[in-house]
């Protein structure tokens, strides 16, 4: 229970006062001063026995007075905002704890530091300024420095509740202003938070005030419906005895919460009945219970709690919110803190253990800090800027350190600022992508902590669909840049396929740790699927609604079309898509790919400048084609080379060095005359880089030629005598159009190819990283690691100077372009994962992957994608399923029919074909493994979802439908081959599921059902042709027209022939016309023709079914007995008169 004003101050003073000793004396006269005060409006009097306390070095005099301050502070009993000299109370009273730091008592400490967490958290009184980098660095130090975990934690625990306080108050308290606040509706979309000129507190605020006066308008419509009760009753004299309940006026501050009220039943705006209190402050759902605190009423704990700090925030919001400017630049101080902290170079080795342990503090609370943000953090420019300036930096140090805690720390906020801040980061986040993570994967001098956490990062991006979507529309639509999602997903193909197998990677990844990324990158996959499924589900009404729209007015789905087609993000993935083809084409022949580009109209004519701009900014081209173009004599190819080298910057590089920049893009090709062409076009464009360095290009270029040659010659294995460095300076002599080279810089150029030459091929490259690989230690593996990061990082940066524009996008049409670009892929890596794994969740995976696959390719019709699909499941439901891969096979295969029947189309064939087979495991003699499989086959799959298959066909649409009905009936043509009458008798099913659609439809289901029931009723095994028969006779029974009795007509017409097996198909098919006529004849309607044309077509040996048929004509409709006598006439050749018949 809180304590009053007065009593905790009694309480404080009497505690100090026994705690004091005889020499106190003044501390003793604040505390009777102190005292002697009647009326208590704050605690700031207290503030100078503090102090004395503090300054007496008395260890129990500090402890409680650290004690009774962080009670006041929590409490709000201090006035925090009024001055002492040129200071606010509330800082004065940081200064005086933060005084006890030099303290050593472990318990001083610990109520230092949670005064301190008091002071800076509690909602009243803010501290700003120069106080808030004091205490953080304090606190830092003291959790860096201090070997006793109580105080490690608490100083943790204390920066953690601090950034998390401040930064909450910026997303509660912080403004937009007009430019940032349409920058974030762009961005999220307005859901009801963001109002321009309004902080979140008071948006809330307002909804509160809402949600208070319909609270109290619900208390009058009750009561009036109450009155008009007791009224009503009131009038009726015969019940007025009965009457026992009081009316009570309706209490407009609290719930009306009066025993034995009258019970009504209204509904409020969302059509909820009242409850006994009426309706949920918060929800508006029934309220049972009403909160005693405030007396308003609520319909459980959670809305109670939501409720009670809705108010608090409700009473400070106003006086916060003009603050916002102040938050925000506090914010920045915090956040800028953090980064230089968690940069900090470990030039000590004595303090490294303490570098490290601030470093992961400081990263920790940078994680907490974009946790906490939201659209003020993710929208200010400063401090976004300082994201960009310092925490990359800081990420990229952290991420290439040995320590494993940085590592993981490094990497989750990486995930933050792609969820949060991708938007600003366009350019920075793809670097570490590609220059950093990508190396973790790739390199064989990465650890497999660097793997396996890198992989897990993926994971949390490849889980967000709206990241992914922007992903794929910044980076894979967009000219210019990388396909970054493609590489991703390719990057984990390549895992599973096998990439850690190889043996430069055996030194540091072993087969278990290969097996355990592998099964991430399956996880990363499932996980991609997944969220665009749910995506898909979740916008799939929103996209049903535009699609009616779009039906009800064709006017407006033109304008729309034409919007569609000018939008830039359309336009952008269009163009690259034909970008990704031409790669693909001059791969295979570059003339190929400048005919592509000339009819995508990328180029008009054959234009060098534009052909020059395709080759530098797409850099999955084949090297050693590039090398051959720019090596050819032809005028239009020196004219690409010459502007594809303008693009590269050799601006303060070594020639060496400009070379080895200038060779990453390609490969040298082999004849001398090509390399002289390439040569002369580097030479001309480095002197105009770096003017005066050389008296000529002719020189650069004669030099540019000697370093090739040294090239060759330290590095050729079959040259056994090398060129030594006296020899190359020899060469060197008046190179310089007559003039000789300082020794420095030739010594330079020879020791660096030396060490490591100018171009690589890609096969010797390898060679050489194997053996790297197996001689080199973990510690050096990990330097190289870093060195190679940074040098990637570095060129990276030097060729992408600019920012290119984001495009924010949250739309399903992006998702089938999506999916185009990234399924095979996956498909492959499944494919091969599949057949290598035996963990059956695995597995399991595998297939439910597949699964989603299916229905998403399905949905946006992508047909050729979803067969391959399917034909890959239908690889395991052949024979006798004997593994546990081949039994989910088959369940994965009847989900799909039933979950995705409506996509399937033409591969309803595999899917039916499957269900066929199946039910002939029952029909065949098998061994005893075989029967074994079987039975754990059918203990997996339920006998109800193969008739689910058949039963869901009513939900397939119009199309669907057809397709479905085809499948059968090819499918039955096969059985009936074998004398099986399965899907034969399943097809009278469907057609009995579907008989209420519309005509057209069903006319087109039976005309495709007729054939084959004529096909099979026409049979030269009489059992299956009067087995079908019956079938038909069923069908014919609930479709009594001409069109579904006309095979009757046209299976006897079929049947004359006088064989033994023909008399007795057609006497059968005349007993079916003499049920039909006996059972059904009033609905025989249109089928009355057809009805009677068989039996002009019956002999002499079935006069009497005949006759009989006729009769029962007769009896049952005398309005048409004159039709009828005639077609007797007719029948039997004789002139016969009503009474006979």
């Amino acid at each position: 229970m809180s304590l009053s004003l007065s009593e905790l101050i009694n309480q404080s003073l009497d505690k100090i006062k026994k705690a004091i000793t005889k020499k106190q004396f003044e501390l003793k006269q604040s505390i009777d001063e102190a005292q002697q005060l009647k009326e208590h409006f704050d605690a700031n009097h207290l503030i100078t026995v503090y102090q004395q306390c503090i300054q007496s070095k008395q260890v129990k005099l500090i402890e409680l007075a650290l004690f009774d301050i962080k009670n006041l502070v929590e409490q709000g009993f201090f006035a925090g905002e009024q001055l002492i000299g040129e200071k606010r109370v509330i800082e004065v009273i940081l200064d005086i704890v933060i005084q006890c730091q030099q303290e050593k008592e472990e318990t001083v400490q610990i109520h230092m530091i949670k005064a301190i967490q008091a002071i800076m958290t509690n909602r009243k009184h803010h501290i700003y300024g120069e106080l808030i980098t004091k205490v953080f660095s304090m606190l830092i130090n003291l959790h860096a420095v201090s070997k006793i975990v109580v105080i490690v934690n608490a100083s943790k625990e204390a920066c953690q509740k601090i950034v998390s306080t401040y930064f909450q108050r910026l997303e509660d308290y912080g403004i937009l202003n007009e430019e940032e606040f349409q920058q974030a509706i762009q961005k999220q979309g307005n859901q009801g938070q963001l109002v321009l000129g309004k902080c979140r507190a008071m948006v809330n605020a307002e909804q509160y005030m809402r949600s208070l006066m319909t609270s109290l308008i619900d208390e009058v419509q009750i009561y009036t419906e109450r009155k008009s009760v007791y009224d009503r009753q009131i009038e009726d004299l015969n019940q007025m005895k009965v009457i026992n309940l009081d009316l009570h006026e309706p209490n407009l501050r609290n719930v009306t919460v009066e025993k034995n009220q009258i019970q009504v039943s209204v509904t409020n705006e969302q059509n909820i009945k009242n409850g006994k209190f009426g309706w949920c402050v918060v929800c508006r759902n029934s309220a049972s219970q009403y909160c005693k605190d405030t007396k308003v009423p609520i319909c459980s704990k959670e809305c109670k709690y939501i409720h009670l700090n809705q108010m608090n925030n409700f009473s400070q919001c106003y006086q916060h919110s003009n603050n916002s400017d102040q938050y925000c630049k506090d914010a920045l101080e915090i956040l800028e803190l953090l980064c230089q902290l968690s940069q900090r170079d470990n030039t000590n080795p004595q303090l490294s253990q303490i570098i490290i342990k601030c470093k992961i503090l400081s990263l920790e609370l940078i994680y907490e800090a974009l946790a906490q943000s939201d659209t003020i953090l993710q929208n200010k420019p400063k401090l976004i800027q300082i994201l960009k300036e310092q925490l990359l930096e800081s990420l990229l140090k952290n991420s290439l350190s040995t320590e494993k805690q940085l590592l993981i720390l490094t990497l989750n906020i990486f995930i933050q600022l792609i969820w949060k801040v991708r938007s600003h980061l366009k350019k920075e986040l793809e670097a570490l992508i590609e220059n950093v993570y990508f190396k973790f994967l790739d390199s064989s001098n990465s650890s497999f902590d660097h793997k396996q956490y890198t992989l897990k990062v993926f994971n949390k991006i490849m889980t967000k669909p709206r990241v992914v979507i922007e992903i794929f529309v910044n980076y894979d639509c967009s000219l210019g840049q990388n396909n970054l999602l493609k590489k991703i997903l390719d990057m984990q193909c390549r895992i599973i396929q096998g990439r850690f197998s190889k043996q430069e990677f055996q030194a540091s990844i072993t087969q278990n740790q290969e097996t355990y990324l592998k099964s991430l990158c399956l996880d990363n996959y499932y996980g991609y699927i997944k969220c665009l499924k749910e995506f898909c589900e979740q916008n799939e009404d929103q996209q049903n609604v535009i699609q009616v729209q779009q039906l009800e007015d064709q006017e407006e789905t033109a304008i729309q079309s034409q919007l569609l087609s000018q939008d830039p993000i359309e336009k952008q993935k269009q163009m690259k898509l034909e970008m990704n083809k031409a790669v693909q084409k001059f791969n295979f022949k570059p003339e190929h790919c400048i005919k592509h580009l000339l009819a995508c109209q990328f180029m008009e004519t054959r234009d060098p400048k534009l052909f020059a701009q395709f080759l530098w900014e797409n850099r999955d081209l084949n090297k050693d084609k590039l090398g051959e173009l720019f090596g050819c004599s032809s005028e239009f190819n020196q004219q690409v080379f010459q502007q594809y080298i303008d693009f590269m910057n050799f601006k303060d590089l070594q020639v060496d060095e400009g070379l080895r920049y200038m060779l990453e893009f390609f490969t040298l090709p082999g004849e001398s005359q090509q390399i002289d062409r390439i040569m002369e076009k580097f030479a001309s464009k480095y002197c105009i880089d770096n003017p005066g360095i050389y008296q000529s290009a002719q020189a650069a270029y004669t030099l540019s030629y000697l370093l090739m040659m040294l090239q060759t010659d330290l590095h050729n294995e079959r040259n056994l005598e090398k060129m030594t460095i006296p020899q190359f300076v020899n060469l060197a002599k008046g190179i310089n159009d007559g003039e000789n080279l300082p020794q420095d810089l030739l010594l330079g150029f020879y020791q660096r190819i030396q060490k490591t030459p100018l171009a690589l091929h890609a096969k010797e490259q390898a060679k050489r990283s194997l053996e790297q690989a197996n001689q080199v230690d973990q510690r050096k593996r990990h330097a190289m690691l870093a060195k190679e990061a940074e040098e990637s990082l570095k060129k990276w940066f030097k060729e992408h100077p600019n920012q290119d524009a984001y495009f924010y996008a949250n739309s399903i049409e992006h998702v089938k372009s999506l999916l185009q670009q990234t399924w095979s892929a996956i498909f492959a890596s499944i494919s091969v994962f599949l057949e290598q794994t035996e963990d059956q969740q695995q597995i399991l995976l595998c297939f439910e992957t597949i699964q989603s696959f299916i229905q998403l390719m399905g949905r946006f019709d992508l047909d050729e994608e979803k067969d391959t699909f399917i034909s890959f499941l239908q690889r395991y439901c052949t024979g006798i399923p004997n593994t546990y891969r081949q039994i989910l096979g088959v369940q994965a295969l009847i989900k799909a029919a039933i979950h995705s029947g409506q996509y399937l189309r033409k591969s309803w064939k595999v899917a039916l074909q499957m269900v066929s087979r199946l039910e002939t495991l029952h029909q065949v003699n098998y061994n005893q493994e075989d029967i074994q499989n079987i039975e754990r086959l059918f203990q997996s799959i339920s006998y109800d979802q193969i008739d689910k298959i058949f039963n869901m066909s009513i939900n397939l649409d119009s199309n669907s439908i057809l397709e479905f009905i085809r499948a059968l009936c090819e499918l039955s043509k096969e059985e009936i081959k074998q004398n099986r009458t399965f899907l034969l008798s399943r097809m009278i099913e469907v057609a009995d599921f579907n008989m209420d659609r519309i005509k057209i439809i069903w006319s087109r289901m039976w005309e495709i059902m007729r054939e084959h029931f004529l096909e099979v009723g026409c049979h030269k095994n009489v059992d299956l042709a009067i087995y079908a028969i019956d079938q038909l006779k069923q069908l014919s029974c609930k479709f009594l027209q001409k069109e579904f009795l006309m095979p009757f007509e046209q299976i006897f017409s079929h049947s004359q022939a006088q064989s033994q097996y023909k008399i007795q198909l057609r006497e059968y098919l005349l007993s079916c016309m003499c049920m039909i006529t006996n059972v059904c004849f009033n609905s025989l309607k249109s089928g009355l023709e057809n009805h009677n044309e068989y039996c002009q077509l019956s002999t002499s040996r079935r006069l009497i079914i005949a006759n009989k048929i006729v009769c029962t004509n007769y009896r049952q409709d005398n309005g048409g007995c004159e039709q009828s006598i005639g077609q007797s006439r007719n029948l039997y050749g004789t002139n016969l008169s009503i009474n006979q018949i």
